[in-house]
């Protein structure tokens, strides 16, 4: 009688496959994880942006200009009314925030960003967005800490900041920062080293948080692959 010879694997090519596995896994996932991050980041500035656009749309249907062009620099509760009458509304569950004070980090820990005067919101996605009324150009800006709840939030990654200006004087507000305006090709690498820097005020005088949300929102909500801040 003819024995039939049963194929497998032998415990060796098992061994062998599972630790090509475990290479191929153990390079891919950390890449993966970063891009999800780096997209969920995207996604949510790209959400705030949007919706504080509506803000101000309900701001000029009101047509009640008092509460913008009476402005005071660094006036918190002014600032606190603000959001509460045009911003709150938009924002689902919003809640004033009354946590630990927040700070952030540069990318190597080197410097220290935190906001003073400043009314500090949690929307209910668990992303606390700060505003600070400022009569410099009847301008609006929005301290944004996309991870509170880390020990040491990184600039340009968890933390970005915000500025609107009145572009006609009508109410028609857009994105405008002195940084933002400064923004060019020739003028590009010299912001992506000043947003990944290690000084509190780099180029123009301005907060690095600043410098790397103009590199953000100037290339469509999208991190450019030479981004210098890693997820």
């Amino acid at each position: 009688m003819q024995l039939i010879k049963q194929k497998g694997f032998t415990l060796a090519e098992v061994l062998i496959t599972l630790g090509i596995i475990g290479i191929v896994a153990a390079i891919s996932i950390p890449t993966l994880i970063s891009k999800m991050q780096k997209q969920q980041v995207e996604t949510r500035m790209q959400h705030i942006h949007s919706t504080l656009l509506q803000g101000f749309k309900m701001h000029q249907a009101k047509d009640e200009w008092y509460d913008f062009l009476s402005i005071h620099a660094d006036n918190k509760e002014h600032s606190k009314k603000i959001f509460k009458e045009f911003f709150a509304p938009i924002f689902t569950g919003t809640t004033e925030y009354n946590g630990k004070t927040l700070k952030a980090y540069s990318r190597n820990g080197g410097a220290t960003y935190q906001e003073n005067n400043v009314a500090f919101f949690t929307l209910n996605n668990g992303v606390v967005l700060g505003l600070r009324s400022q009569s410099n150009g009847n301008m609006l800006t929005f301290y944004i800490h996309l991870a509170p709840q880390k020990k040491r939030p990184i600039v340009g990654k968890d933390y970005f900041v915000l500025s609107y200006k009145d572009k006609d004087g009508n109410g028609n507000y857009e994105y405008s920062s002195n940084s933002s305006n400064r923004y060019n090709e020739s003028t590009r690498t010299a912001f992506l080293n000043a947003c990944g820097s290690e000084m509190r005020y780099p180029l123009y005088a301005s907060g690095a948080e600043d410098l790397c949300t103009v590199i953000l929102v100037k290339n469509n909500f999208k991190f450019p692959k030479d981004y210098p801040i890693k997820f």
